[in-house]
C-alpha cells in the first residue's frame, strides 16, 4: 500500500458500486500552495493530459505489467497494487476502472495548476481545464468529491475557459443548478415506514402520558416501542427499497 498510502484509497472503503462515499479530497488552492493527499495521488508530473484506456486483466496476468495496459496517471507498482486490492471486490472491474479515472483526474488537477502557477494561459493549459471539465460531473457523480469542492474545481477551470467575468459567473451559477438538479434527481425515495413509525410512536407515548403516573410504566412503553420499531422496518418498503436494512 505504500505507492498509494497517501493517495486515494480511502475511494476503497466504500467499494460496492453506487454506495455513498462518505469521505471526499478537499480541493487544493488555485495556486497549488495546499493540495491534500487525496489530490496528490498520481505524480503530478505524469503526462496525463488525456485520460486512457483502462485495459483491465485479470490479477497475475502478463499484460498487466504491459505499459499499454497501466493507465494515465499510474505506475505499474501502483496499477499492480490498486488490481490486487480490488481482486475480491464484487464489480472489480468497474471499480478498479473508477478508481484509475479518478487518479487520473488528480494527475491531471495538479498539472492544471503547476501549469496556471506559470501565469501565462495559453492552448495546452485551456485544452486542460476542458478535459477537467468534462471529468468533474462523473467525479462528481461517483461521490469522490463533494458539491462545494466540485464548485470549487468549476471555478478555477472557468476563469481559463471564460475570460469575461459576467459570463464566467453565470456558467458557474448555472453549473451549480444543473448539478443540484442532479443530485435531487439521484437522491434516494424516502422510506414512507419513517413516518409510519413516527406516527406510531407518538401515539403509543401519548397514550402513556394519558395514564395516571402510577400506571406509567416506563419499560413496559420501552418494550412496546421496540415491538413497534421491528414490525415497521422488518417490513420492505413499497417498490422492494429497503435502506434500513431489515430490523433496527
Amino acid at each position: 500500500m505504500a505507492a498509494l498510502a497517501g493517495g486515494a484509497w480511502w475511494l476503497l472503503d466504500d467499494a460496492p458500486s453506487g454506495g455513498t462515499r462518505s469521505t471526499a479530497p478537499t480541493p487544493p488552492s488555485v495556486s497549488g500552495t495546499s493540495s491534500p493527499a487525496a489530490l496528490q495521488a498520481a505524480s503530478p508530473g505524469a503526462a496525463a493530459i488525456a485520460p486512457a484506456g483502462t485495459g483491465i486483466s485479470a490479477p497475475g496476468d502478463p499484460r498487466a505489467a504491459a505499459d499499454t495496459d497501466i493507465p494515465a496517471g499510474l505506475t505499474p507498482e501502483q496499477y499492480r497494487e490498486l488490481r490486487a486490492t480490488l481482486a475480491d471486490h464484487p464489480q472489480r472491474d468497474a471499480e478498479i476502472a473508477r478508481v484509475a479515472a479518478y487518479l487520473q483526474f488528480t494527475a491531471q488537477w495538479q498539472a492544471f495548476l503547476q501549469r496556471r502557477a506559470m501565469g501565462a494561459i495559453d492552448d495546452d493549459l485551456r485544452a486542460l481545464a476542458r478535459t477537467l471539465d468534462d471529468g468533474l460531473g462523473e467525479r462528481l457523480a461517483q461521490r469522490e468529491m463533494t458539491a462545494g469542492e466540485a464548485a470549487f474545481v468549476k471555478a478555477a477551470l472557468l476563469e481559463v475557459l471564460q475570460p469575461d467575468a459576467a459570463a464566467r459567473d453565470a456558467a458557474l451559477k448555472a453549473w451549480r443548478a444543473e448539478a443540484d438538479a442532479a443530485a435531487r434527481a439521484a437522491a434516494p425515495p424516502p422510506d414512507a415506514r419513517e413516518a409510519d413509525f413516527a406516527r406510531r410512536q407518538a401515539a403509543l407515548v401519548a397514550a402513556w402520558q394519558a395514564l395516571p403516573p402510577a400506571q406509567r410504566d416506563a419499560q413496559r412503553l420501552e418494550a412496546e416501542l421496540e415491538a413497534l420499531r421491528r414490525s415497521v422496518f422488518t417490513t420492505p418498503p413499497a417498490g422492494g427499497n429497503n435502506p434500513a436494512g431489515g430490523a433496527r
